[in-house]
């Protein structure tokens, strides 16, 4: 059987089916009333977020699980008595109204204790310490808030996971949560958030909404609803996780490969024996993948007569699809996957990735372990601008290392200066194809305290930058010199064209 042959190639991880219990809780405050244009007005808005969130059809929760685990993750409907029981969704009403101006953060408001402690009427929350530890833990029992706000009494995202909340009630204590909104009323947004509150899993870049912990929770189905709206797919057909957060999660076990091999099969995300290649690279890993438009991937925009591709994920401290051409500064989908006669050879890491086959359920490609002692041949700088393409969106400008000014004029900038940081990062470019930051190892200076230059800091899932602020208890100048040195760069770098925030 060649399966047998190959079995060396793919391992998929043969965990038990395993379930994490999860609790919807539907908030309403004292004037709110859950919103009430159902599609299917047979069902209460507590069946219908049942239906949503644990269901096992096509756009419903389970579903989706099924699909991308390949059968090993289910979420299970937390035990509960309120109206219809045990389907995991409990209904409270807050005793005070609704805010109707101002934004709120919700951690710092009595909402989400007041809610748990009305929670705790309905279901036996020590019954979920299952090491009797006394804190409830997101695998032991996650829960989900369902908040009946509009997103304008939101401070911050609309949807969010893993907030500390260190709530005691009936003798546990609940130790996070996560919340939505009423409106995000399918399984995109939901999921996305469970993501991180079960698996802790990062969010990663995206090229075109990808991936579910990317901007593919949005992406849409256009013959499901949402329950709520007889006309929004918004987030109906979210995307698969990435290989990534698949391995995280504990889907599938990635094959390590370090020398060279011929015809390494690789299979598609829909497929049973699903594999995920693992390649060193000098700064990390390479993660490399089958992704096909099937199932929820369906929804990935492959350029027009492309139903597929191999796509290979760069991880560091980061998650970073890699681009055929590194300084590509678009976002089309089309600059990072590949197949035969379609940009069928990169190089990362010192490995050479060639002869790919066609797209389909199994591909097939080469490596080549390149005999070459990895060294840096060229430097580069780059910040982000407009994207000239999509209104109210940025992309990256690449600069060379001998660029001797930057006009802060063409940052992308917000309406207010003053309240946000500028970022400018410097990498390095190897002989081995490999492109890494050398912020956090570089010595940076700024000639003038206006410009207040801030050392290497590391964003949340991204990568590690050098951010600027303006400090307007400084002289105003019209222009700064950054002076910059990694082991034998040495470079002075101008931002001219600085604002005046000194005088408002």
């Amino acid at each position: 059987d060649d399966l047998d042959q190959e079995a060396e190639f793919y391992r998929l991880v043969k965990t038990p089916h395993f379930t994490v219990p999860v609790l919807i809780v539907l908030l309403d405050f004292s004037d709110t009333e859950f919103p009430a244009n159902l599609v299917n007005p047979e069902r209460s808005h507590e069946d219908s977020w049942a239906q949503l969130m644990f269901g096992l059809n096509q756009g419903e929760g389970n579903h989706y699980w099924n699909e991308v685990s390949n059968g090993i993750f289910q979420m299970q409907a937390a035990s509960e008595s309120y109206d219809i029981a045990n389907n995991g969704v409990i209904h409270v009403r807050l005793e005070e109204s609704a805010p109707t101006s101002e934004r709120y953060q919700v951690e710092n408001q009595t909402w989400i204790p007041d809610a748990l402690n009305k929670v705790s009427d309905y279901m036996d929350l020590p019954a979920y310490d299952s090491n009797a530890d006394g804190v409830l833990t997101n695998r032991e029992l996650s829960i989900l808030f369902v908040i009946n706000l509009p997103f304008s009494r939101i401070s911050g995202a609309g949807a969010q996971a893993n907030i500390l909340i260190n709530h005691s009630v009936n003798g546990v204590e609940v130790q996070k949560f996560s919340r939505t909104l009423s409106d995000y009323s399918s399984i995109g947004v939901n999921l996305h958030e469970l993501g991180h509150h079960i698996f802790n899993l990062d969010h990663g870049e995206d090229a075109s909404g990808t991936t579910m912990m990317g901007s593919g929770c949005y992406n849409e189905d256009p013959n499901i609803t949402k329950f709520t709206s007889t006309f929004s797919k918004w987030g109906t057909r979210p995307a698969h996780l990435s290989a990534d957060s698949k391995i995280r999660a504990g889907f599938v076990e990635p094959m390590v490969v370090g020398e060279s091999l011929t015809q390494i099969p690789l299979y598609s995300a829909l497929s049973s024996h699903y594999n995920v290649i693992r390649i060193p690279i000098l700064d990390g890993y390479a993660l490399i993948e089958n992704r096909t438009k099937e199932g929820y991937d369906a929804s990935l925009p492959f350029a027009e007569g492309h139903s597929g591709g191999l796509i290979a994920t760069k991880v560091v401290q980061f998650r970073r699809l890699l681009r055929t051409d590194p300084d590509v500064t678009s976002y089309d989908f089309a600059d990072y996957y590949r197949f035969k006669d379609y940009l069928d050879e990169f190089t990362i890491g010192g490995y050479r990735i060639y002869n790919i086959s066609d797209p389909g359920e199994k591909m097939t490609f080469d490596i080549e372990k390149l005999d070459m002692a990895p060294t840096i041949i060229d430097y580069r700088y780059d910040y982000w601008v407009p994207d000239p393409d999509r209104t109210g969106y940025r992309m990256r400008a690449f600069l060379p290392a001998d660029t001797e000014e930057i006009d802060f004029s063409t940052y992308s900038q917000s309406d207010s200066p003053e309240d946000r940081y500028y970022t400018i990062n410097l990498k390095a470019i190897y002989n081995t194809g490999d492109v890494i930051t050398v912020n956090h190892l570089a010595d940076w200076e700024s000639s003038d305290p206006y410009l207040n230059l801030q050392k290497a800091s590391v964003n949340y899932g991204t990568d590690a930058i050098i951010r600027f602020k303006f400090d307007t208890t400084q002289q105003y100048v019209e222009r700064s010199t950054l002076s910059i040195q990694y082991q034998d760069y040495q470079h002075n770098l101008v931002i001219s064209n600085l604002p005046d925030l000194t005088n408002p």
